[in-house]
């Protein structure tokens, strides 16, 4: 059964982010604590992504035992098709729900906002400012960089946890999250 629960300041959160071929997780046990952070791989030739999304997350949920998963409802950073994110939140949704872990899905106008009106417009000033609250990330924080360069390969990392500390908000709307 889902747990159906608001979260609370000590709660463990796992945050993903979704590329076309990875997936970027944070762990949270509150807001202010990093538990752990990764990439792992989503590519291979053979096997449907339903079955390498679920075979991926399954043992962080299991060696996590989060109180709740989140990622964005929509990825407008990646060149993956609305069709494959689509399967990849099916996957996710179903091995959260094997495990008993409440599944949520942030609006990605609501992570914005949060960080905008902190200050932080850019990628690169919310990466920047995460490399100061996590110092044990600080040494992957991205480079400015210019619009037509590629992301640094950790910028996933680092879109994880934004979506992680947005939704520890106080006053977040439940109506921006998507059971």
């Amino acid at each position: 059964m889902t747990k159906n629960v608001g979260l609370q300041p000590a709660d463990r959160l796992l945050a993903l982010e979704i590329r076309s071929r990875r997936i970027g997780f944070a762990v949270f046990e509150g807001p202010s604590r990093l538990l752990d952070w990764g990439i792992r791989s989503c590519s291979h030739p053979t096997r449907s992504l339903r079955k390498i999304v679920a075979k991926r997350v399954r043992p962080l949920l299991i060696r996590y035992e989060p109180v709740a998963v989140i990622m964005r409802s929509e990825n407008q950073y990646s060149s993956q098709t609305a069709a494959r994110h689509r399967v990849s939140v099916v996957a996710i949704t179903q091995e959260a729900r094997r495990c008993g872990v409440e599944f949520r899905l942030l609006k990605t106008e609501m992570r914005k906002r949060f960080f905008v009106q902190r200050g932080y417009d850019t990628k690169y000033q919310v990466a920047e400012m995460i490399g100061e609250l996590f110092k044990e990330l600080s040494w992957k924080a991205q480079p400015q960089r210019k619009a037509w360069h590629s992301e640094s390969y950790h910028t996933i990392i680092f879109d994880a946890v934004a979506t992680g500390l947005a939704s520890f908000a106080e006053g977040v709307n439940p109506s921006e999250c998507e059971n």
